[in-house]
């Protein structure tokens, strides 16, 4: 009986099983590939797109407020003894030498191709990470 059993339920879910799988009306051709692919490269450079604006305007921000605060330390160092002010223009040269490679990096982001982008962005924020420790350093330095 209970055999019996088992094998009605295994009829059962066989039989369910086979009513619920759905039929493909039409093979997948290689033109319906070649069309998916398409709007997958489509879909892909938008994207990009949008997150390499995004950057940009980030970068802007970024760089303005580096501007600001550059003007800022120059501000300060108005009332230094003449041997630290020499010093000061030293260190501070270094500083707008790396915001000057930076500014040239994203000029070559801003025209570059889309496939060269990554690696510009890439090189950007490496620079950009440089040149925020250098400040901060500059900045710790000055407060000794």
């Amino acid at each position: 009986m209970k055999t019996i059993m088992k094998l009605v339920l295994a009829l059962v879910f066989i039989t369910i099983t086979a009513c619920n799988q759905s039929k493909k009306e039409k093979e997948t051709t290689s033109e319906d590939v070649t069309k998916k692919a398409g709007e997958l490269i489509e879909t892909t450079k938008d994207y990009l797109s949008e997150e390499y604006a995004e950057f940009e305007k980030k970068l802007d921000i970024y760089m303005q407020n580096t501007e600001k605060e550059m003007a800022e330390m120059r501000k300060r160092s108005a009332n230094l003894t003449d041997q630290a002010k020499r010093k000061f223009e030293k260190e501070f040269s270094d500083l707008e030498i790396q915001k000057k490679e930076l500014n040239i990096k994203i000029k070559e982001f801003e025209n570059a191709a889309q496939d060269k982008k990554a690696k510009l962005k890439s090189e950007i924020e490496n620079l950009r990470d440089a040149l925020d420790k250098s400040i901060e350093t500059f900045n710790e330095e000055r407060k000794k």
